[in-house]
């Protein structure tokens, strides 16, 4: 019995030595080193995320162009545009959506750009003794959304945006 033990013993310390990896390797998939483009998204991300929109801008736009080709090129487009959107910048953002929506025509987020372009729209509207074309065009392109993605849940949120533009119109 104690030869087995033993020869037990000297398996698993024999598996455990071989099994031992380089201290320098790393452990797991996570604890892979980033390329430059994984660690420049990852810094905007958090940017974004912890709300700064004015600092988070420049580095979409620097991410847009340093890395054309990325599959991330559509998400740093949106990005962008809500960086801008967020900021008060409505009027470019609605260009930035624009541009979205002509690059990506197909894009599942298309919806949520349309969503997107009529808050901005809605956001310029400065009241009843001003200019009524930011709400005519809220109004134009909530009713775009809602004829064109009618399941899109923002389908649903743009009508009841639609009820709010159409009281104040």
């Amino acid at each position: 019995q104690l030869r087995v033990v033993l020869g037990a013993a000297l398996l698993v310390g024999a598996a455990s030595c071989s099994t031992q990896r380089d201290p320098n390797e790393p452990k797991s998939i996570v604890d892979l080193p980033k390329s430059a483009e994984e660690e420049a998204l990852a810094t905007a991300l958090s940017n974004y995320d912890r709300g700064l929109y004015s600092v988070v801008e420049p580095q979409w736009r620097q991410f847009l162009e340093n890395y054309p080709a990325s599959a991330f090129q559509p998400l740093a487009e949106l990005k962008l545009a809500d960086s801008q959107f967020f900021k008060g910048e409505h009027a470019t953002a609605i260009g930035s959506y624009e541009e979205f929506r002509r690059l990506h025509p197909g894009h599942e987020a298309v919806p949520y750009v349309l969503f997107q372009i009529a808050n901005a729209h809605l956001e310029q509207y400065q009241g009843v003794r001003r200019d009524q074309t930011p709400l005519q065009n809220a109004i134009r392109v909530f009713d775009q959304l809602q004829s064109t993605y009618p399941s899109s849940e923002y389908s649903i949120l743009a009508r009841r945006s639609l009820i709010r533009c159409r009281e104040l119109l």
